[in-house]
């Protein structure tokens, strides 16, 4: 856990996609001078604010089809971003793939939102190597929000998980 997940100013430009930013005082936070922030098809959880923008600075928040269980973001144009929704994650753990993760619960209206498309590609993995787009609500395959993909809906994966 931090303080920020992703700080910029200083004329930066960050571009987040398909990721996680949980447990942090912000996700992201913007100031000293035209930074410009960029996030699509990623997930904000259990971030003190999901974004802060300092007052009476030129920088620039572009979010896109995100899930926030917070409402600190503005909406962007085009904009099927989830507001005010609890994320439902999995403890920080070993969910596969060579580093720790936070997986998506079966709950979770992460799940299945992004249609196949430039945003949901046949070949994309996501952090743990998996394939993207998984059809776990049925139907047509989709990719989740966030940086894994719920492929499965076993609940424990190991004893840890089972606290």
């Amino acid at each position: 856990h931090s303080s920020y997940g992703l700080t910029l100013g200083f004329g930066a430009e960050v571009i987040v996609e398909e990721s996680t930013i949980a447990n942090n005082l912000h996700g992201i936070a913007i100031g000293n001078g035209g930074g410009i922030g960029r996030a699509t098809n990623t997930l904000f959880a259990s971030n003190g604010e999901s974004c802060q923008l300092q007052e009476g600075d030129d920088s620039v928040l572009d979010m896109r089809n995100n899930h926030y269980d917070d409402a600190t973001c503005p909406q962007g144009a085009n904009d099927s971003s989830t507001f005010n929704t609890p994320a439902f994650l999995s403890l920080l753990g070993d969910h596969g793939g060579l580093t720790p993760t936070h997986r998506p619960m079966v709950n979770s209206l992460a799940i299945d939102r992004i249609g196949a498309g430039p945003a949901c590609l046949d070949d994309d993995v996501d952090q743990r190597l998996m394939p993207r787009q998984v059809a776990f609500k049925g139907g047509a395959a989709k990719c989740d929000i966030g940086a894994v993909e719920l492929e499965t809906d076993v609940i424990f994966f190991d004893q840890v998980d089972r606290l």
